[in-house]
């Protein structure tokens, strides 16, 4: 299990990403500008987001990326998710467990984004990241949420009747065992492996799998009860729907 607070897909261009998403069905914050607290003048990020009721997915894309900038080890390769971000209540206490368990942490930021859904209010969080990160194609960091009542509101709506992240599918990596703990979101390990991604799909829960299907024209998987789309460019990562009453 991972207490996941979001995952960021990045890619070329944040339009094209923001309509692939809303095609399928869900509900896309329009894109803000993002300060990280990392400088300006490293890269221009701009992200959007789905929104769920404890999670969400982070479309993001920079724009005159220098070498400084935390995405810009990523930004060379095919769209995917690149930003895995674990919650924590405080991030100085977690900072320094992950140093003391020889996961040597970046510095500790100030980041904030203008809100674009419900009262438009100002986000404020704490996060850092591992440095080095473990594996080259994901970087992993934290996040303690300053505002999080205005950025979970409760009130989102998503056509497809999606409602929150079900599950991650990762291809067989060596993940930190110090990630994980016996809450969050369940994480499924493939034999497969590969060069260039480390989450393959995105497993979320939706009340409505008729509507699902209306919204996403993804294909019925008879034996599992699940919606799959498969992954596109502009996507980033394969997209599995389960509605809970039709798990077991």
């Amino acid at each position: 299990m991972l207490p996941v607070d979001h995952i960021g897909i990045l890619g070329r261009d944040i339009k094209t990403m923001v309509n692939a998403y809303r095609e399928l069905g869900f509900s896309v914050t329009e894109p803000e500008r993002l300060s990280a607290g990392t400088g300006v003048e490293q890269g221009e990020q701009f992200s959007a987001h789905v929104m769920f009721n404890e999670t969400y997915i982070e479309l993001t894309a920079v724009e005159n990326c220098q070498p400084e900038h935390h995405l810009a080890p990523y930004i060379g390769l095919p769209c995917g998710v690149r930003i895995l971000i674990l919650q924590c209540d405080d991030a100085a206490s977690a900072h320094k467990r992950l140093a003391s368990e020889g996961l040597p942490p970046t510095p500790i930021y100030e980041a904030e984004r203008q809100l674009s859904n419900g009262k438009q209010e100002l986000a404020r969080f704490r996060w850092f990241s591992l440095a080095p990160q473990p594996l080259s194609q994901l970087l992993i960091g934290w996040v303690q949420h300053l505002t999080k009542t205005a950025v979970f509101q409760g009130s989102e709506k998503h056509p497809n009747s999606a409602t929150d992240m079900a599950g991650l599918q990762f291809y067989s990596c060596a993940l930190p065992e110090d990630l994980t703990g016996t809450s969050g979101i369940p994480c499924f390990v493939t034999e497969q492996t590969s060069d260039s991604q480390v989450i393959h799909s995105v497993e979320l829960w939706v009340d409505d799998l008729e509507a699902c299907l209306d919204e996403t024209g993804g294909v019925f998987d008879c034996s599992t009860g699940f919606v799959k789309v498969e992954s596109a460019a502009a996507l980033g990562v394969n997209l599995i729907f389960r509605n809970p009453q039709s798990d077991g």
